[in-house]
């Protein structure tokens, strides 16, 4: 735990947390089947923690199993099943479209989906080559995140487009911009019951302030609608060298902003209210881990209101204390310290700090006056063959 003062309120440690270690794996095995007349299909099988007493399978936006239960059989899912259709590929355009459990096929930052979060339902992506400086990118998807059955009017559906331009303007310097707009209908179907969350479990649909999440309506389901629209933008320089890297040495500066209409605003930048609408983020990156010897160095700021987008599909390890646990969620700033190194051409080393707490950064009793600022450090090694 840290001490912070906000507002001029110094806040103590808190008495009610403890240090929690955790030792973890994953493991995440495929197969992708190219066919005649572009077609490919692909299915990946991963692992997961049992979420409890949930019918839906294993939690959505983590691959990691906890070492516990006295070496107990533990759990595989399906992690992806797709089909794929490229029937355009040339020179100039690729079309493609997939359907199934695939990869999220949006290009954005964990601050909207985890990384481990493969999405059902289908999609359309295409690139168009400009010239050979410059050229355009398009996602559009539509994946189901819940279903009661008995009509549309009982399922809650997530949708969205995406357009992406990536520029090469000297050997030295590139860029990238982007901008997405999604949405999600029904959203009063998206209860604990009927969505992957566990009520007092790992990633409940939380309200501020005593979690970390979305405000809630009726049922449970959020109270806020959900149609943020996305800016993202990089710069990159290439180095020819750099101490101690082998190759040329890339240097990344990133930002990205989100606005959620469908909330109330927090009449400012995201951060300023709990209860606010607003997320964005920005950092830079020094290297880019890719063969042996490579390694990386990053730094990211992110903060992201409560009601600026689902918070169940967000960076899970981008976590808080809420009094009750330590959900990654929304109604989260903070900042992250990563570093890769490839110890050999497929085995990575992987170091990740989070310094972190909620947005107001306030707690109700019995908790009232201590801190939600939590330290989360993450290493790991990632064997990839």
């Amino acid at each position: 735990m840290v001490n912070s003062s906000e507002k001029g309120i110094r806040r103590t440690p808190n008495t009610h947390q403890s240090d929690n270690i955790r030792l973890r794996y994953r493991l995440l095995v495929g197969l992708e089947v190219n066919m005649k007349d572009n077609l490919q299909v692909g299915f990946r099988l991963g692992t997961a923690d049992d979420p409890g007493a949930n019918p839906f399978g294993g939690i959505p936006i983590s691959d990691n199993t906890t070492l516990q239960g006295n070496g107990s059989k533990k759990f595989i899912y399906v992690d992806a099943a797709y089909g794929k259709w490229t029937p355009i590929h040339d020179d100039t355009w690729m079309v493609a479209g997939t359907i199934g459990k695939m990869n999220n096929p949006f290009q954005v930052s964990p601050m909207l989906f985890d990384a481990n979060y493969t999405p059902e339902g289908g999609a359309l992506q295409a690139t168009y080559k400009i010239d050979d400086w410059n050229s355009l990118a398009f996602n559009g998807a539509a994946f189901v995140l819940s279903y009661a059955g008995n009509g549309a009017e009982n399922m809650s559906f997530l949708y969205g487009g995406q357009a992406i331009w990536n520029a090469q303007w000297t050997k030295h310097i590139s860029s990238s911009l982007g901008v997405s707009a999604l949405d999600i209908v029904n959203r009063d179907q998206l209860t604990d019951g009927s969505t992957n969350s566990v009520s007092g479990g790992f990633y409940p649909l939380n309200v501020y302030p005593y979690n970390s999440g979305n405000s809630l309506g009726a049922g449970g389901a959020p109270l806020y609608n959900f149609n943020p629209v996305v800016a993202d933008a990089s710069v990159t320089y290439t180095l020819d060298s750099f101490p101690l890297y082998p190759g040329k040495f890339p240097i990344k500066l990133a930002g990205e902003y989100m606005i959620n209409p469908g909330a109330p605003g927090s009449g400012g930048m995201a951060g300023d209210e709990p209860n606010g609408n607003q997320g964005y983020n920005f950092g830079v990156i020094f290297g880019h881990a890719t063969t042996k010897g490579t390694w990386d160095i990053g730094y990211r700021y992110e903060a992201l209101d409560a009601n600026a987008w689902y918070a169940q599909v967000v960076n899970v390890d981008n976590e808080v204390y809420n009094g009750g646990g330590f959900p990654g969620a929304t109604n989260v700033k903070g900042h992250l310290f990563t570093m890769d190194y490839m110890l050999a051409n497929n085995l990575d080393f992987m170091f990740l700090c989070y310094i972190n707490s909620q947005i107001g950064n306030s707690l109700p009793a019995p908790y009232a006056g201590t801190s939600s600022a939590i330290i989360h450090t993450m290493a790991g090694v990632m064997w990839s063959f």
